[in-house]
Formats: structure tokens, C-alpha cells, sequence
């Protein structure tokens, strides 16, 4: 199968399982079309205030990882069909990697090769280059891989001022993780401008972002906070750490040109994989 067929296909956390036939008929929405629906199905965790609802006691929903513990929890919400914007109270409550995996779920039921992107965002009002996922995806109208941000709509868009089409994200509004550790190995990036949030900032997220990427690069979407391995913040890294991390981060560059290395790390390294346990719902 080639590179970009491969995406086209569910992942183990996109499987949507027994609840397939909740998404018959959306497809014919296109790449548009699927990504508008998301925002009408998850609202963030942190901005209920913003969509005038509470959120309270329900924070929990946004530590599935699955996009068929995702369906549960919308099915049981409310029976409605998927392609009907939900009043806020309705929709699932998540965060942005959460919206970005019901996206590529409901791209690769289309047959569009759709993967997650973790990185940093330039386009909230925050003033650091903020956690923030993403979907990279194909489309027939273009050749090469575009970014879509499936958390956006207009409320969102108005709010932080964003004018660009949620469609195709410009790339330098939205730095992928291997960017942003190579800058900050060359000393042209500050670490203090990426992170979480700015209290929480620097190389040893963004190396923790780098391995959430080249996971979602090789279709294991991880939960938006799972660490393990050279992403643990406890870790001291030797000479042989920071060259495979490097490795990584050109290899993840590189995947949106089309390059496969991150494929081939994947396999000639079995200690960049994560847990098997960050690829299903918690208990």
C-alpha cells in the first residue's frame, strides 16, 4: 500500500467500530464538508464560558482516546444523527485532539487519507506558540498534504481573530513539534515560546510533542498528554537520545513532502513506540 493509501485506511484508535452505521451518508460532505461537522459534534473542555454553557463534571469525556468511545458518549448524549449540529450541552467534550481524531475518523470512512499532526499553534490568543493538533490531509483539488484545524468554527475564528480557511492552515501558523525542536537545536527558536500553556513551556514538552507525532505519523493517536520513552521529562538524555531525537524531527518534517523515514524509525526503533495501553479508553 502506498504512502498516502495508507491513511485512507482507520487506525486502531479511528476504528469506528459497531458504530459505523452512525456514520453512513456523510461522506458525500467531502473534506469540507466532514471537517464542519466536527466542531457541532466536541466542544472544548477549557471554553464552555465561550459557548455560554457548563461544562463542569464532565471533563472527564476528554480523556477517550477512541473515536468509538467518542461515539458512546455522543450517542448517549443524544440520538440525533451525526451530520446535525449539536446545541453545546450535546456535543462531546474534548479538546483539540480529540476534534482531530473524529476528523480523520470520519475522513478515512470517506476514503480520504487523513493523520494527525502535533504541534504548536501561532493563531490563539495566547503568547506562546500553543499545544495544539491538527489534521494533515490529501485532497483531489490539490497535490501534497494540507492542514486542517478541526476544532475551528466561526465563534472560535471570530473570537481569535483568525481570517485564514480552517481548510488549508497556513504552515507557518502552525509549527509541527520536529520544527520546533530543530529550531530550538540550532538556537534559532527560544524553547520558551512553545508549550502547553505559559506556564508550562520548553525543550522537554516539545520533545514530548515529537513523540506524539511520530506516532500520529504512524497511526497509533496517542491520548494529547501520554509521554513515555525519550518524550518522559524525567529522562536525561545522552549524545545517542539527541541524535535519534533529531532523526525524528527531519523525519517528521519531511513527512509532509511525502518522505517515509518516520515509517522506517518506527521499525528500526521499537523504543520510540508507546504503551499499547495509550491506544485504548481509559477503564
Amino acid at each position: 500500500m502506498d504512502d498516502t493509501r495508507r491513511y485512507a485506511c482507520q487506525s486502531a484508535v479511528t476504528d469506528p467500530g459497531d458504530h459505523r452505521p452512525a456514520l453512513q451518508g456523510l461522506s458525500s460532505a467531502g473534506a469540507a464538508g466532514l471537517r464542519e461537522l466536527v466542531p457541532g459534534l466536541v466542544i472544548h473542555a477549557g471554553m464552555g464560558g465561550l459557548y455560554g454553557v457548563n461544562l463542569s463534571g464532565r471533563t472527564g469525556e476528554a480523556t477517550l482516546r477512541t473515536l468509538h468511545g467518542m461515539l458512546d458518549r455522543l450517542l448517549e448524549l443524544s440520538p440525533e444523527p451525526l451530520g446535525t449540529p449539536r446545541p453545546p450541552e450535546r456535543r462531546l467534550v474534548g479538546n483539540c485532539r480529540a476534534s482531530t481524531v473524529l476528523a480523520c475518523g470520519l475522513l478515512r470512512e470517506a476514503g480520504i487519507p487523513a493523520r494527525a499532526r502535533c504541534g504548536f499553534s501561532g493563531y490563539f490568543d495566547s503568547p506562546i506558540f500553543g499545544d495544539h493538533w491538527v489534521v494533515e490531509y490529501r485532497s483531489d483539488d490539490e497535490p501534497g498534504w494540507r492542514l486542517m484545524d478541526a476544532e475551528l468554527d466561526d465563534l472560535l475564528m471570530t473570537d481569535n481573530d483568525i481570517g485564514f480557511d480552517p481548510n488549508d492552515v497556513p504552515r507557518d501558523r502552525f509549527v509541527l513539534s520536529g520544527e520546533a525542536w530543530l529550531g530550538i537545536r540550532r538556537g534559532t527558536h527560544e524553547p520558551a515560546r512553545f508549550g502547553l500553556d505559559p506556564s508550562v513551556t520548553g525543550a522537554d514538552y516539545v520533545r514530548s510533542q515529537l513523540m506524539r507525532d511520530i506516532a500520529a505519523l504512524n497511526m497509533e493517536e496517542v491520548g494529547p498528554w501520554d509521554v513515555w520513552g525519550l518524550g518522559e521529562v524525567e529522562r536525561a538524555l545522552d549524545a545517542a537520545d539527541l541524535e535519534l531525537l533529531d532523526e525524528v524531527a527531519h523525519a517528521t518534517v519531511r513527512a509532509s513532502a511525502g518522505d517515509r523515514a518516520s515509517e522506517r524509525l518506527w521499525v528500526d526503533h521499537p523504543d520510540l513506540r508507546p504503551p499499547t495501553t495509550f491506544l485504548s479508553d481509559p477503564d
